[in-house]
């Protein structure tokens, strides 16, 4: 058996993310997973989509949409087949499978292999913010599928031609887990309008005869002083080829639980998320990206070495090494990172190709077609990346308990142990990050009074939460007013309400650790007598 030196360089860059998140824990603090699951967990025991939601139990926005309901089910169910480390697995192998494609789409562009893995290899650090374990996760893949069917032209009968066919089938996946689908119309917009400037810069038209292998000038002189039909005229194929795409793709999120009420959702999600304008900046990850924010490092450098590469392979060919349809990618996927934290996720899968591409001409050299020369050698490599690869798997490290390693240790863990081991009554007041993981664990019954689905409430929940957080005068009666029996709060996010609860009689602490404190009602005799000292 023998391999080539790309067969080498794909084991690499799908291994390398793939072993870096198997030994990745699942945070405790990353709502959207917890919220995922308990939200597929209900879907999935009533055997049909919540009519209300399941989580909440302050006010929610009517009718209630659980638009991202495949999501839930797909992490659910993997959960009930393999628990906490086939989430892990599950995670990895997305991401393994995303940066394979990246490490081809370099290769595309005309990198020789070690410079094409080296280009994958450093998206990391970009697209390590967006790695956690929540419906955003399953948009990756298709996010790559798009980005590599509409990067080069697909003539018919290519391979390429052949992914085009299946992505709108895609698009009915994506659209169902998360909102990102709209990526990928923009993917196939812009590479449409890219390829309609190559046409003008060529001087070609962007209409050709519909009859095959004739000219638009040929057909012209053919038929002098006869006027042109629109019928006996057709777009040209790969503009017709991406129009088709952009068509069906627009069509198939329609093709969802909620028919066109989906589109409700998606204003709510678009209008509450980027703005987060009435929820006093809570969105941290919406807000603009800086050197000092999740990600910024990577981002502002990766934008200093793409454009030195782009500038530098244009100084030596004397033309760009970018066409059109990859230069608006890496302007519009620029600005969306810097605009938003949560945008550089995309900006790094977007980045390597043009980088590899421009590294490639910079060093003096013509882009990489020649065929790779086989060796058993090569077969020996890739043999030990998989070794490494099936090592890092979670299933060698022992069992996965609540408080193994699937998940990391926090205090979080064992206050939510401490309360479930003697369930106080009433319903929970909260720190947000926490209260999705106390919902999962809790079990159906244990309902929220807030969670990170910005969208999912009402803009006076957030509003009300922060003034009880912050242990405005009034809380107890609001507590009371919503039946809160129990608190799990933070001593830094909520330090004005865990002050107040210390000094009230009628709520005594149960668990403090690190930052997390607990409270619970006071039976009427400890209240006496905490009121009479």
């Amino acid at each position: 058996m023998a391999f080539s030196l790309d067969a080498v360089w794909l084991a690499i860059v799908a291994a390398f993310p793939f072993v870096v998140l198997n030994f990745s824990a699942l945070p405790v603090d990353d709502g959207d997973l917890w919220w995922t699951l308990a939200l597929g967990r209900a879907t999935w025991l009533a055997g049909a989509l919540p009519p209300s939601d399941p989580l909440a139990y302050t006010p929610t926005p009517q009718p209630y949409l659980y638009a991202q309901w495949l999501a839930g089910l797909v992490l659910y169910g993997t959960y009930r087949l393999g628990g906490y480390e086939l989430l892990i697995v599950l995670r990895a192998a997305i991401v393994a499978g995303v940066f394979a494609l990246l490490y081809l789409g370099c290769r595309r562009a005309g990198a020789v292999p070690a410079l094409a893995g080296i280009c994958t290899i450093l998206a990391l650090p970009l697209v390590n913010p967006g790695l956690s374990l929540r419906p955003q996760i399953l948009a990756l893949l298709p996010f790559a599928l798009y980005l590599d069917g509409t990067r080069l032209p697909a003539p018919p009968g290519s391979g390429r031609a052949r992914l085009r066919a299946w992505l709108p089938l895609v698009m009915v996946f994506w659209a169902n887990v998360h909102g990102s689908f709209l990526f990928g119309l923009g993917l196939v917009g812009i590479a449409l309008v890219g390829r309609a400037a190559e046409l003008a810069r060529a001087g070609r038209p962007p209409v050709v005869p519909a009859r095959s292998g004739t000219t638009l000038a040929a057909w012209s002189r053919a038929v002098p002083g006869r006027r042109t039909r629109l019928t006996e005229l057709r777009l040209e194929p790969e503009l017709r080829s991406l129009l088709w795409l952009l068509t069906l793709s627009a069509l198939a999120p329609l093709l969802n639980p909620y028919g066109l009420g989906f589109l409700a959702y998606l204003r709510d999600y678009l209008s509450v998320n980027p703005g987060h304008g009435e929820l006093g900046g809570m969105l941290t990850e919406w807000l603009p990206t800086r050197l000092d924010t999740p990600g910024g490092l990577a981002y502002f450098a990766s934008l200093v070495v793409v454009g030195a590469a782009v500038l530098a392979a244009a100084w030596r060919s004397r033309r760009s090494p970018l066409s059109y349809g990859e230069a608006l990618r890496l302007l519009v996927f620029g600005a969306l990172g810097l605009r938003w934290i949560r945008g550089i996720v995309w900006w790094g899968l977007v980045a390597p190709a043009p980088l590899a591409s421009a590294l490639q001409r910079g060093l003096g050299r013509p882009p990489d077609t020649a065929p790779l020369r086989r060796s058993p050698a090569n077969a020996v490599i890739v043999g030990l990346v998989g070794l490494v690869a099936v090592a890092s798997l979670p299933w060698w490290r022992g069992d996965t308990d609540p408080t193994s390693g699937a998940i990391e240790r926090s205090p979080v863990v064992e206050a939510v142990d401490a309360i479930l081991a003697d369930p106080p009554a009433g319903r929970p007041f909260h720190y947000i990050a926490w209260g999705p993981y106390l919902a999962w664990r809790g079990g159906p019954e244990t309902r929220l009074f807030v969670d990170g689905r910005y969208e999912a409430y009402e803009p006076a929940v957030f509003a009300e939460y922060t003034r009880l957080s912050q242990g405005e005068p009034g809380w107890e009666t609001t507590l009371a007013r919503y039946g809160v029996g129990y608190l799990l709060l933070s001593r830094v996010g909520q330090a004005g309400l865990v002050a107040a609860a210390e000094r009230s009689p009628y709520w005594q602490q149960t668990f403090s650790s690190a930052d997390v404190v607990v409270f619970r009602r006071a039976p009427s005799g400890q209240r006496e007598a905490r009121s009479a000292s």
